[in-house]
């Protein structure tokens, strides 16, 4: 990043990354080292012995006096020092309204929605409201899950909130692993990383999250596919939530995060990718593997990968507008998006390439569009099987999953 673009940042970001953000806390790959571990003990005693109430409002005491303006500021100008918000500053959206896909007017169509299908409902919830509360408590079809979005990754997640028997409710720590959300349950305190689900301190620790699918893909193509769904209310009225607080951030895709690793060390990484690469990630029992955004022009791409001697494939469409790179997000330049499947039906592996309009599968002429249904064809009202998935910047991704394959273009 040169001066200009330093100064622009700082300008643009610097406040709401203090504000609105994934709290940045550069200094140690274990966030406890940052604030008082949600176990530890403070000047008001032992939090073990107090209430998760109790103990959430402790640690909002101490980290608000703590996490200050000025010294936010003050180490960003110099580079050396942390990040953070108090804990449990940043909004989660408990209780979210909708309203059906054709009212949602404050929506462009171009703008980028994280979406989930459960029980027959489909639900859509923007990610210009996740750039700024990051985490939704949400009920579909019953069942209690938490759709999730970090901004200083691009990471976009959901997991069911069913943990032993217990339905957890997430909120937003203030505290990052490896420039990540990390996302705390008010029921234990636990705290557990957005892009593993995994819980790293706590009750549940060494416990992990059941995924569910979600997939991000711009509204107006989800909206056209899905006309009977559902879409996230913006939560507070008078808010821009059209104002992308990470304007610049991912700027240079081969500038990592300004909050990833030790201020002043050499930035660990894996070098198979630009650290800020755009992807979707599947992981399994029998591994890991990205899809990077396609390479070259064209409306539509596939990829093709094999996890555990499963075939894969990799939809993608391009004109969604990307975060990151604009103060209005609806201004964004347009980019890819894409949703990952299995790619066999009645036992039978499928071969795909891009057509001018979708996607087309080799053998049979049919095709399919970005949702894995078939739509022409001899496969015609088919659907492909679905696989949990996130989107993710590289560096993200490859911290979490090291031993991650990358998946190849298909045709």
């Amino acid at each position: 990043m040169g001066p200009g673009s330093a100064r622009t940042f700082i300008l643009l970001g610097a406040t709401a990354l203090i504000a609105a953000a994934c709290s940045p806390s550069p200094l140690s790959h274990n966030p406890s080292a940052q604030y008082p571990s949600p176990h530890a003990s403070t000047p008001s005693g032992d939090l073990n012995d107090l209430t998760p109430e109790e103990r959430l409002a402790e640690l909002r005491r101490v980290t608000g006096e703590s996490c200050t303006p000025n010294r936010n500021a003050n180490n960003f100008r110099s580079g050396m020092g942390l990040f953070c918000v108090p804990f449990d500053s940043i909004p989660a959206i408990d209780d979210p309204t909708f309203v059906p896909a054709s009212e949602a007017d404050f929506l462009p169509a171009v703008e980028p929605v994280a979406v989930v299908e459960i029980g027959g409902e489909d639900r859509a919830y923007p990610i210009r409201i996740l750039n700024t509360h990051e985490v939704v408590n949400d009920v579909v079809a019953g069942r209690p899950i938490v759709v999730s979005f970090c901004p200083l990754c691009n990471s976009t997640a959901g997991f069911s909130r069913e943990v032993d028997g217990r339905t957890l409710t997430f909120g937003v720590s203030g505290q990052l692993l490896s420039s990540n959300l990390v996302m705390f349950d008010r029921e234990t305190i636990s705290l557990w990383q957005q892009v593993s689900g995994e819980a790293y301190a706590g009750e549940f620790e060494g416990k992990k999250l059941e995924r569910i699918l979600v997939q991000m893909v711009s509204f107006g193509s989800w909206r056209t596919a899905h006309p009977d769904g559902v879409v996230m209310e913006e939560p507070a009225p008078n808010f821009d939530y059209g104002r992308d607080p990470y304007a610049t951030y991912a700027d240079d895709p081969a500038e990592g995060s300004k909050f990833f690793g030790v201020p002043g060390s050499a930035e660990r990484g894996d070098d198979r990718l630009l650290p800020k690469a755009r992807l979707i990630g599947v992981q399994t029992a029998a591994g890991a593997v990205a899809f990077p955004i396609p390479e070259g022009g064209g409306r539509f791409a596939v990829q093709d990968a094999t996890l555990g001697g499963g075939p894969l494939v990799a939809f993608w469409r391009k004109g969604t507008a990307l975060t990151g790179l604009s103060t209005r997000l609806d201004e964004a330049p347009r980019g890819w998006s894409g949703t990952v499947w299995v790619a066999r039906l009645d036992g039978k592996r499928l071969h795909f390439r891009a057509g001018p309009s979708g996607f087309v599968e080799r053998r049979t002429g049919s095709g399919f569009d970005l949702f894995g249904r078939g739509t022409s064809g001899p496969l015609k009202g088919r659907t492909l099987k679905s696989i949990p998935q996130i989107t993710a910047f590289w560096f993200s991704w490859s911290d979490s999953y090291p031993d991650t394959k990358i998946a190849g273009n298909g045709g």
